[in-house]
């Protein structure tokens, strides 16, 4: 094989110079501190995954009564399937129809989705469902480092519990019994483990069929060989069956006899509900490695689960059932929740598992065990306490670890029960027979904290594991003793023989010092068969046991002769490989390591067939090799390298230590500081200029990582883009330091984080040091320096490796592993590559397209692949080679071309304009006010402005009657302050709620607001940034919660920060100022200096406001508060008269607490404060409501309001000091009544229109307000989805008049009556004015019909009968006789209420042009009086029009 040669000159060079010419601004490096990127917004359409739970459940009463163990499996088994098959038939049918991904599951009858949420509305209400649950995973604990007890004490655990007396009283180690185990897997080798592996065959040989199962394909794909990427699953595993001899230096499990069986539920420190069903559903039907031909006469008699969640959750309860049906025995960890009563989880909650808490070795209940009651039923649980504190136990890489926790409990119990059941195979199958005696064999501790009795309570359950009396009190039948002695040729006794029993029984065993062996064993005939290292291997047939009889059987085992065995280990080029630890598995032969000429020598290996394990660390993949021994033997090993999926490799080299100079501002206990690199690092494929350097030993290029916990990577958690050089609990004190220094010229620079004399938080006493060399080339050089022997400082609690920007593929050195030396460094790097570069943009707009998706293939096979950037750009790392480019965005035309990549570090440039459909409608929202019994029409014209033919539907959604609150005379304390952060004191308890909610809202995310008194107001600039008015400070985070370290304080104002609104164009953050200048103050995001201001008189700053959002299409501002209920529209910076008053409005609930722009459907949302907070969706210019949304926590909760970059809405809670990410309205398609449109669907071509014509028809309508929402849903890349919002009201009452004219019916199809004479009871003018007409046009209308009649004089109209409410005023009048300015005043008058003093039509509008005036007034006394008083001098008023109408909204 070629080694890789690195070039260190100019196409080097090429790569970077093109990076830094792109100059990605997600990863832009600054010298002041920097915002963290900006993780990309929740799509409100994005797919999820969730569980459809079925109604329909199999019967499996009869179970319990087949006496056969094989039977009895394939009866439950066959039982649910049958009843998951044709439960499951139509719905599967139809979710194939839809194409939605699924994966059935019959054990508990349930089905896996992936869909959006409308679909699942949709699936939700389907009769056979019973409910939908959401895909959230379990966890098992990360195991708690335990501390050894001291000399003496190192299986106290296993003394504790008496089982080393349950062994020598009953002869019974487990023999005859499968254990399994849903956890993080087991390493199948270990010598604590290897020999009990159902799996391993008499030869050594191992077959993995039936006996592993790795649903998630974590160890490979397919997965062939059981691996614990995470230890938990291990050490477990030891405690139920451990022993690495018979018996070995670590004789750590209970039942040492039984044998094992795993699959892997739990793909890291999580577990996937799909795996951990699909694990047990394996454990009541092994399968073969491909995943086919299920055994239920193979199934484990116990299962234990060391996981926990809940405490409610009833998912996995079937579960249970299922394996208590097919006589498996469920053992399960309470949880690691603490000492709170109620705190324990599921499913060890479930009445029917049998859950296990945990105590010290002082014998004190563990703070961390979990207590009952359970929530199922308020029983009594944990059932039984173990051993769960410094637990010695077996652990990946054949070590063994003290852990604390439940999990660490559990398996005592599992063993117990191995022991219980091979010493009465009576009770195989009996689950509550042998629940029965572990009950009744546990020793009685009283605890009351949480309820119970003495005997049985929430603390203890039933008391501490004895697993001799509970062995003792099993149904074990007759039993005898064989005994004897095993000694060499000369007669001389031979220690640590193995003496294995079969038959209708079976027991297994070693000698003592003395050569002596001793089994209880029940009657019967047997086979006995001895064996030890280094001797031959004798059987003896026909060994009787008689009742209470002793049965003597000694051996003679002449010995075999030894030989020398020599090898040598390279790598795949034939380099030695020194420091490569060489294993003669399962023997007493001590491990050997390789030398620095890569070879290895045993001296005496007696003649057999052994496995020989060589491992290298974690470059190399560890191979093992067959030995047989007949003579002098060589066998040499080649270690294949290893590498990670996206092609990073690592290899060992001599180190040459640097040491940094430059000092960062770095210290304490988990803590970060960004760095801005010299130069841009391509790293998985993605470019960075800056990272994130903890004192924990890792450096982040994508965010700010503290985090202490370390765990195995890959993992999709925090952190991920990230270089683990020792992550591990670290702390930087006054004589650690972590440092940085910059080496080297371009294109050959490197850059070098040490940290230096740092402490483990564990134990300080311990020093380390180490660095992470940065080279610009993209290569990651790892070296230490002072490394002791001890298992800390060499990485034994650490992560060691790379891992890329998603947490789904990384290279681990080492997990919690002492696998580091100071003379060796290690070198992640890649095979020859090169780049290709590029910007992905819209066609129709020119605009970046961000998320499209960017492949590069070799034939149909996708090599690799990338997505765009905020900016659309894109970096794309490939192996040197030719490829197809497929560039693809959802509803965009996908764009290919070739490319070549022919040298290292080659870079190409290659930028794609995606075309698509482009769909715009017009008008944007419509609004009706259509009285009882009436229809009407309004047209949309849909145009397609994109670039390819535009493909569309209509859709209806809502249109239900809305709950609305009238606050007109809303109480209000006046003596309350002004400005006030919250108005519950201005309203107190006679607050009324707001509006009831018309749009399903889910949280997306939600965070506590660490650092603030009380979060306030809310700003958005691909971060959150949250106002605290009582400490007068703006803060920072990061959308997923982290505080960035950006803190600013706000002297610009005298009262406190309110809302927020961020201008993207000019980079500044404004603020409203609640007292003081009541102004709008805008601030640089990076410093937090005030750049620019809005202040002065103005209507809006007479009074504080609360909420602020900004319009950048004509640089505006809409603000508005809950002191006057008024939204203003007002000039931005850029307009010379910033901060004039554009417009204004007052929405129907006016206590607004904030606002926010959504500039891609021009509507505005309101967050208001009230009992109910509710947050309104509004037409800017007439704040009538299109549609409310429910707040998250409300209750006088309310303040600011921002939108992210998906239009979903960022508020917060002032009662929790949490911020909520709500999605801003999920449609649910359906019918609504009393809207129709037409047509419903087309093709549009390029550049072209059409017309919809929309139709309310409110025949059947109850007065009110309804609100509904067309959706015209199409190929537009952009926005596939573009609602129409729609309003109606139906008032209660409407009249219009035609003042002095004949019937008229306007543009808008309402009708106006033709005017007439006051009538009692009914409406109409008073006598003392006349009709006037004309035919000279109107301007300022398209209604001159209108305009052109009037009536003139002492006008007074009555309108009789008007049920009580708000009503809206429309008064309309034209200048028709000709007369100028001052020539005719008037005073208008409505309810004793002067609206229109000294009113003159000519001086407003000038002569024939329509002046209209609008106005909310209450009626309450069934009549409305218009009069029109002329002012003396002058000439008689007139009025053209009037229409009144009940406002429900109002």
């Amino acid at each position: 094989m070629k080694r890789l040669i690195r070039s260190r000159g100019g196409q080097c060079a090429v790569v970077f110079a093109l990076l830094a010419l792109l100059s990605f601004p997600l990863l832009a490096a600054s010298t002041s501190p920097a915002a963290a990127p900006t993780p990309r917004a929740a799509d409100p359409k994005q797919k999820t995954s969730a569980w459809l739970i079925l109604k329909q459940k199999a019967d499996l009463s009869r179970a319990s009564t087949i006496q056969d163990w094989n039977a009895r499996g394939r009866f439950v088994v066959e039982q649910l399937q049958a009843t998951a098959r044709t439960s499951q038939a139509g719905l599967r049918g139809e979710l194939n129809l839809q194409g939605v991904s699924h994966r059935p599951i019959w054990i508990i009858n349930a089905i896996r989705v992936d869909a959006d949420a409308t679909t699942l509305k949709e699936l939700a209400r389907r009769p056979e469902v019973d409910r939908i649950v959401p895909d959230v995973p379990f966890h098992i604990p990360k195991p708690r480092p335990g501390v050894a007890p001291g000399p003496g004490f190192t299986d106290w655990n296993i003394e504790r519990i008496r089982a080393p007396e349950a062994w020598g009283a009953f002869g019974s180690r487990g023999e005859g019994i499968t254990v399994g185990s849903i956890d993080s897997g087991a390493q199948f080798d270990h010598p604590a483990l290897a020999r009990q592996y159902r799996g391993r065959r008499a030869d050594g040989t191992v077959d993995h069929n039936y006996n592993w199962f790795d649903p998630s394909n974590v160890c490979g794909s397919p997965s062939q060989v059981p691996c614990d990427n995470n230890g938990h699953g291990t050490h477990t595993m030891g405690t139920i069956v451990g022993d690495d001899g018979e018996p070995g230096p670590h004789q750590i499990g209970v039942a040492p006899g039984a044998r094992w069986v795993t699959a892997k539920g739990c793909e890291e420190q999580s577990c996937s509900v799909e795996a951990l069903l699909a694990s047990a559903q394996w454990m009541l039907a092994p399968t073969d490695l491909s995943g086919g031909n299920p055994r239920p006469d193979l199934r484990p008699q116990l299962v234990n689960n060391s996981w926990s969640g809940g405490p409610t959750d009833p998912f996995f309860r079937d579960v249970v059932q299922a394996w208590i049906a097919s006589g498996i025995f469920p053992v399960f960890a309470i949880g690691n929740d603490g000492s709170a009563c109620g705190s324990a989880g599921i499913p060890g909650a479930y009445p029917e598992s049998y859950s296990v808490g945990a105590f010290d070795t002082n014998e004190a209940i563990a703070g961390f065990s979990g207590r009952g009651p359970s929530a199922f039923g308020g029983i009594t649980k944990p059932d039984i306490t173990a051993p769960g504190v410094s637990v010695l136990s077996s652990v990946p890489g054949g070590d063994y670890a003290f852990f604390d926790g439940t999990s660490m409990a559990a398996p005592h119990v599992a063993g117990t029960v191995a022991l219980m059941l091979s010493a009465a195979p009576a009770l195989v199958g009996d689950v509550a027979g042998t629940r029965a005696l572990l009950d009744a064999s546990a020793v009685d501790r009283e605890d009351l904290t949480c309820a119970g009795t003495a005997e049985d309570n929430n603390a203890w359950g039933e008391g501490t594991l004895d697993a001799f009396a509970a062995v003792q009190l099993s149904p074990r039948g007759p039993t005898g003793v064989l005994t004897g002695v095993v000694t060499d040729a000369s007669g001389s006794p031979l220690a640590g023989a193995r003496v294995e029993v079969t038959g209708s029984f079976g027991r297994s065993t070693v000698t003592d010092d003395t050569g002596r062996y001793s089994l209880v064993l029940p009657v019967g005939t047997y086979r006995v068969t001895f064996s030890r290292f280094g001797s031959e291997t004798v059987a003896v047939d026909g060994v009787v046991v008689s009742d209470g009889g002793t049965t003597v059987q000694d051996i003679v085992l002449p010995s075999v002769p030894s030989y020398t065995v020599t090898g040598r280990v390279t790598d795949s080029d034939g380099a030695p490989i020194p420091g490569a630890t060489v294993t003669v598995l399962d023997t007493p032969l001590s491990t050997l390591v390789t030398g620095t000429d890569g070879r290895y020598v045993y001296d005496g290996v007696p003649v057999g067939e052994y496995d020989v394990r060589v491992e290298a660390g974690g470059c190399f993949e560890p191979v093992t090799r067959r030995l047989v021994v007949a003579g002098p033997t060589t066998l040499d090993f080649t270690l294949p390298s290893r590498s990670d999926a996206y092609g990073y490799f690592c290899r060992l080299q001599r180190p040459r230590y640097i040491e940094a100079t430059t000092v960062l501002p770095l210290s304490g206990d988990d803590a970060t500081v960004e760095v801005a690199l010299p130069f841009s690092i391509l790293f998985y494929g993605r470019p960075y200029t800056r990272a994130f350097v903890s004192t924990n030993g890792l450096v982040s290029f994508q965010e700010s990582a503290a985090q202490y916990l370390n765990t195995p990577v890959p993992n999709a958690a925090a952190p991920n883009a990230a270089i683990y050089a020792l992550w591990d609990d670290l702390f930087v004190d006054a004589s650690a330091s972590v440092r940085v220094l910059e080496q080297g010229t371009a294109p050959n620079r490197r850059f070098i984080i040490e940290w230096r004399d740092v402490a483990f938080v564990d134990d300080p006493s311990l020093r380390v040091s180490f660095e992470i060399i940065l080279h610009e080339n993209g290569n990651v050089l790892l070296q230490y320096r002072g490394l002791d022997a001890g298992g800390l400082e060499r990485g034994g609690s650490a992560t060691v490796g790379i891992e890329n920007e998603a947490g789904t593929v990384a290279l681990q050195f080492s997990s919690e592993t002492p696998s580091l030396r100071d003379e060796r460094a290690i070198l992640f790097d890649l095979p020859p590559y090169g780049v290709v570069l590029g910007t992905v943009t819209d066609a129709n707009d020119g605009l970046p397209l961000v998320g499209a998706r960017v492949r590069a293939l070799v034939g149909e096979r996708v090599v690799r692949e990338t997505t765009s950037a905020e900016d659309g750009r894109c970096v794309l790392q490939l192996p040197l080679g030719t490829y197809t480019l497929q560039v693809s965005a959802p509803n965009y035309l996908t764009a290919t071309g070739p490319v070549t990549l022919t040298y290292d570090r080659q870079a190409t440039l290659r930028n794609w304009a995606l075309r698509t459909a482009r769909a715009e409608v017009a008008p944007a929202m419509l609004e009706f006010i259509v009285p009882q019994g009436q229809r009407r029409t309004r047209t949309l014209t849909l145009s397609n402005t994109g670039s390819v033919a535009l493909d569309w539907e209509l859709f209806e959604s809502g249109g239900g009657r809305v709950g609305v609150t009238s606050l007109h005379g809303q109480a209000r304390n006046l003596k309350a302050d002004p400005n006030s952060r919250s108005l519950r004191g201005l309203q107190g308890v006679a607050a009324l709620p707001g509006w009831t909610a018309t749009l399903a809202g889910d949280v997306l995310k939600s965070w506590p607001a660490t650092g603030l008194e009380l979060p306030w107001g809310v700003g958005f600039t691909g971060n959150v940034w949250l106002s605290d008015p009582i400490a007068g400070i703006n803060h920072e985070f990061t959308e997923d919660g982290g505080a960035t370290g950006r803190t600013w304080p706000v002297p610009w104002t005298e009262g406190w920060p309110a809302d927020m609104a961020y201008d993207a164009g000019r980079g500044l953050m404004c603020q409203l100022a609640v007292g003081g200048d009541n102004g709008i103050h805008c601030w640089n995001p990076a410093t937090g200096l005030e750049e620019d201001a809005i202040a002065g008189t103005f209507p809006w700053t007479s009074i504080s406001q609360r909420g602020l959002a900004y319009r950048p299409d004509d640089d505006t501002f809409y603000v508005g508060g809950w002191n006057e209920g008024i939204i203003y529209h007002v000039k931005g910076l850029s307009h010379p008269d910033r901060g004039a008053v554009i417009g204004q409005c007052s929405p129907p609930d006016g206590r607004i607490s904030g606002l926010a722009w959504n500039a891609s459907f021009g509507v505005l949302w309101v967050a208001t404060q009230s009992p109910t907070d509710t947050l309104y969706e509004v037409n800017p210019e007439t704040c009538n409501v299109l549609g409310s949304l429910a707040h998250p926590e409300p209750d006088f909760s309310g303040g600011g309001l921002e939108l992210d970059a998906a239009g979903n809405l960022w508020m917060v809670s002032l009662n929790s000091g949490r911020a909520y990410l709500v999605e801003s309205g999920v449609p649910t398609f359906e019918d609504v009544p009393w809207l129709s449109a037409q047509p419903t669907s087309g093709r549009l071509g390029m550049r072209r229109s059409q017309n919809i014509t929309v139709t309310i028809d409110t025949t059947g309508l109850e007065p009110g307000v309804y609100l509904a929402t067309l959706y015209v849903r199409g190929n537009s890349g952009r926005r596939p989805v573009v609602p129409v919002p729609v309003s109606l009201i139906v008032p209660a009452y409407q009249q219009a008049v035609n003042a002095g004219g004949s019937r008229h019916v306007d543009t808008l199809g309402d009708p106006w009556a033709q005017d007439q004479q006051y009538v009692t009871g009914g409406w109409g003018y008073l006598s003392g004015s006349d009709g006037i007409l004309t035919d000279a046009p109107i301007a300022g209308t398209v209604e001159d019909p209108l305009y052109q009649s009037a009536r003139r004089g002492f006008v007074e109209y009555r309108f009789d009968n008007m049920p009580s409410g708000v009503y809206a005023v429309d008064l309309r009048f034209a200048e028709i006789e000709g007369l100028s300015r001052l020539q005719r005043l008037a005073d208008v008058v409505v309810e004793n209420s002067l609206l229109l003093p000294a009113h003159d039509i000519a001086n407003e509008v000038g002569q024939s042009t329509a002046d209209d005036h609008a106005f909310l007034l209450p009626v309450t006394d069934g009549q409305l009086v218009l009069r029109l008083i002329p002012r003396q001098g002058f000439n008689m008023p007139l009025i053209n029009a009037v229409r009144l109408t009940q406002r429900p909204d109002r």
